[in-house]
């Protein structure tokens, strides 16, 4: 309508959840990710023997990491007519809660424990996005989620120096 009514060209592009430099790795106010990564950090730090969980860890997601979007929005600029109205963006990996953990733990270097709280909250058991449109334009995320995750780390450890 908005096209129509005021001769304007636009696309949608909604992504799965981002993650990356920049990011707001807050205890208390960041995202899934961000903030996890910062409390197993806290823990290596500490010494701490286990990281908690919430729930049991089995609730999948889907990340990318933030410049691969901005790849993608150069990407859709090039390709705007081949866009549809409304489209997904995304890295096309599920990851259990259980194995983001796994990851963080590798790149961080923690060695100890998880346990789970199963009295917090597990939230929707998945959350991916159908990637369909991304998948017949031709265009993936360039970054390894593990890289990308180590990219992250690095970040986020010069940022809390």
């Amino acid at each position: 309508m908005a096209n129509e009514q005021h001769n304007v060209s636009f696309k949608t592009i909604l992504p799965c959840n981002l993650f990356g430099p920049y990011d707001n790795f807050s205890l208390e106010t960041g995202h899934m990710l961000p903030a996890i990564l910062h409390r197993m950090h806290q823990a290596k730090q500490n010494d701490d023997v286990q990281v908690t969980i919430w729930g049991d860890g089995t609730a999948k997601r889907e990340f990318l990491y933030a410049p691969d979007l901005a790849d993608f929005i150069c990407f859709a600029i090039d390709n705007f007519e081949a866009l549809p109205g409304v489209m997904n963006v995304g890295s096309g990996l599920e990851m259990s809660v259980n194995a983001m953990h796994k990851h963080m733990a590798k790149v961080i270097g923690y060695s100890g424990e998880f346990q789970h709280d199963l009295s917090k909250p597990v939230g929707r058991l998945r959350r991916c996005l159908d990637l369909r449109h991304q998948e017949s334009l031709g265009w993936s995320p360039k970054t390894a989620f593990q890289d990308a995750l180590e990219l992250t780390y690095d970040y986020m450890r010069r940022s809390l120096e």
